[in-house]
């Protein structure tokens, strides 16, 4: 039997781990010779690859097939053409198709403007998106700032200032604003006054919904349009158009009229009065628990919600105002003063006195209305001129706008002196355009 001594042991455990490596060594090594063989046997049996040429340079095929072809969207087509070209394999066939004879539209600038907006607009998320553009200030007098949507501090109002949708419009005590929107309405918002534009979309031929709350003060609204239509008597398709200005306690809803609204939030009584100069206003609680009063033209009436004292003279939440006691005065009859002094009191003028004296400073009385004139044709600012624009057929009595590229086209007359940039009217609007002349007058309802 072997002795295992210390030596002996170390002795036999380095020749067998000098063995073992020797064998991996050899293994590894037959592996990789194996491999080796393989592949090369593999890429004998394989057949050798062509070098690859360089790319061929191979004749445009040609589609005998025409292609489509229309006009641009700020296009008008004027008539046909026709074009032959070699087409097939080796250009050996030849085809003959026809394309359009295209020329800019008549408010080809303006088009490609708006279709540039939308498509920007469509690139923008919508939560990056600007508010839509409700109005325009014509007019600014003394103290006149703007609280916009979503922000803390006060903004002076500018002539040409942009209004949006959740705009608070304020007024100090010479303050006055005149803004104008879209569909060409005029509001006059006296001094110590505060409205919110919540909506003004829409202009002419559309449906259009403008809806403020008045906080407090005095407003002249001059309407443009039908508002307040009967849905069952309007075309297949169009809805009605809305015209609303809502206090704490009361709502108007307006028809094409001119008219004054104004809400003093008393100690006692919350009070909202509607002076109707033409046309009708409705007027009702907010609570929508009686009938409308309709205010007729030289009338007025107003809505009155007594609400309770409070501790320390505390404004009284919604849920007060809504359980209030309210009623409706009788309609009552203005003067022709009444009338007059109404129109000195809430019309501004384009122009203010010139040397420093406010409208109070000079007796109330305001200036005279802008007298620039337009021309070609001549009209008086704030008139409408109306033109059959584009190829009206040679002796139709009437604007055809029903043809592809016959227009009736309205302008306003600004303050500045020059007609403002068109608008095309709705096809049922045909009947406002003479096709011998440009009419021009008031704008009236559209």
């Amino acid at each position: 039997m072997k002795t295992w001594s210390v030596v002996a042991i170390q002795n036999d455990l380095s020749r067998w781990l000098a063995g073992i490596a020797l064998a991996l060594s050899l293994g590894v090594g037959l592996s990789l010779g194996l491999a080796a063989n393989a592949a090369a046997d593999e890429s004998a049996a394989a057949p050798i690859a062509a070098p690859a040429p360089a790319q061929a340079t191979l004749a445009k095929i040609v589609s005998c097939e025409c292609e489509a072809s229309q006009c641009g969207a700020c296009e008008v087509e004027t008539g046909v053409s026709f074009y032959t070209e070699k087409c097939g394999p080796a250009n050996s066939k030849v085809k003959s198709c026809k394309k359009p004879s295209c020329k800019p539209a008549e408010n080809h600038k303006q088009c490609m403007a708006e279709l540039k907006a939308k498509q920007d607009a469509g690139r923008v998320p919508a939560s990056a998106a600007a508010p839509a553009r409700s109005g325009e200030i014509i007019l600014v007098v003394g103290d006149a700032r703007v609280r916009r949507a979503g922000q803390a501090r006060d903004e002076n109002l500018t002539q040409g200032a942009t209004v949006f949708a959740g705009d608070l419009l304020m007024t100090g005590v010479d303050g006055r604003i005149r803004v104008r929107f879209p569909e060409l309405s005029e509001m006059f918002v006296s001094p110590n006054t505060s409205i919110r534009i919540e909506q003004a979309t829409g202009s002419t031929g559309t449906s259009r919904k403008i809806m403020m709350d008045l906080m407090k003060g005095k407003i002249r609204s001059r309407v443009q349009g039908r508002y307040g239509e009967d849905p069952s008597k309007l075309p297949p398709g169009e809805s009605a158009s809305t015209f609303q200005i809502r206090t704490r306690t009361a709502v108007a809803g307006v028809r094409g009229t001119d008219f004054v609204a104004s809400f003093e939030p008393g100690q006692r009584e919350w009070t909202t009065e509607i002076r109707t100069l033409t046309g009708e206003v409705a007027l009702a609680g907010l609570r929508g628990d009686g009938r409308p009063m309709s205010v007729t033209a030289k009338t007025y009436a107003a809505h009155v919600a007594v609400i309770p004292a409070k501790p320390g003279g505390a404004e009284p939440t919604d849920e007060e105002l809504r359980s209030a006691p309210n009623f409706l005065t009788p309609v009552f009859k203005m003067s022709d003063e009444d009338v007059r002094e109404l129109d000195r009191d809430t019309m501004f003028a384009l122009r203010e006195p010139v040397g420093g004296d406010s409208l109070v400073d000079a007796g109330r009385k305001p200036a005279q209305v802008d007298a620039s004139l337009c021309s070609a044709p001549s009209g008086q600012f704030n008139d409408c001129s109306w033109t059959c624009e584009g190829k009206n057929p040679s002796g139709a009595s009437r604007c055809r706008t029903d043809l592809p590229g016959v227009s009736c086209v309205r302008r306003l007359c600004r303050a500045n002196g020059k007609w403002a940039e068109p608008t095309v009217l709705p096809t049922r609007s045909a009947d406002e355009c003479q096709v011998d002349r440009v009419r021009v007058g008031t704008c009236g309802a559209y």
